[in-house]
């Protein structure tokens, strides 16, 4: 008995991603634009403030916001303890996301 080649190549159809997910990446991508405009943004502020006013400003990350604080207020901040105890300055300007020089 002879075998019967198939002549015909095999084609994998793949699947398109659905719409939920699609919206998903569309939004995930919306977001990390909004975050990364927002902070060009305060970094460009705090540049501007910093040349202006001779302070220290930080751009930091609280309660999820990105935020332009003077180093100053956050000194204050510190001293009552709206960070955990122990929590110090240079912490936080490394965990900063821009400190002006």
């Amino acid at each position: 008995m002879q075998t019967v080649q198939n002549f015909y190549p095999v084609v994998k159809i793949e699947e398109s991603p659905s719409l939920y997910t699609l919206i998903g990446k569309l939004i995930s991508k919306i977001l990390i634009w909004r975050f990364e405009r927002r902070k060009w943004k305060l970094i460009a502020e705090a540049n501007r403030k910093a040349k202006e006013t001779g302070y220290k400003y930080m751009v930091i990350k609280m309660n999820n916001r990105l935020l332009l604080r003077k180093k100053s207020h956050v000194k204050k901040l510190i001293r009552i303890r709206y960070f955990k105890k122990g929590t110090t300055i240079q912490q936080l300007e490394q965990a900063a996301i821009y400190v002006t020089p």
